[in-house]
């Protein structure tokens, strides 16, 4: 369960980056993509405190489709498993996005099994910004 939820973070980020440069189209099937991997209960914890559940991350995100110019970046490292205890996975990562100013974040994230279907779906994530070293 362990590898799964880590190709998770790795593929979700992929797409985060492609929408955020233009990359895909902005149509509801792609954003399935995004949308589709977070349960219904799903809720953020952005690093400046604020919350947002399932629903306001994703109109947010669906009116950020576009906003980066390359060279931006989204890397992930240092991934790390933390507890599985099943159907529940958490871990650990960093997040590090790179354009006109570099941000890094560690992630909490925890996953839950989907019952039946062969997936992970995102249940919780808290963000806390990681210190740049200049």
């Amino acid at each position: 369960m362990q590898a799964q939820c880590a190709h998770e973070i790795l593929e979700l980020h992929h797409f985060i980056e492609s929408w955020l440069l233009g990359a895909v189209e902005q149509t509801r099937e792609q954003f399935v993509r995004f949308e589709g991997a977070m349960a219904e209960d799903f809720e953020i914890i952005h690093p400046n405190g604020n919350v947002q559940p399932k629903a306001a991350i994703c109109n947010s995100f669906w009116g950020a489709y576009g906003v980066q110019n390359p060279p931006f970046t989204v890397r992930i490292k240092n991934i790390q498993c933390r507890v599985v205890s099943k159907p529940y996975c958490l871990l650990t990562y960093e997040e590090w996005q790179t354009g006109e100013r570099e941000t890094a974040r560690l992630s909490t994230v925890l996953f839950r099994q989907v019952p039946n279907q062969d997936r992970v779906e995102w249940v919780h994530l808290h963000e806390t910004w990681l210190p740049i070293d200049s």
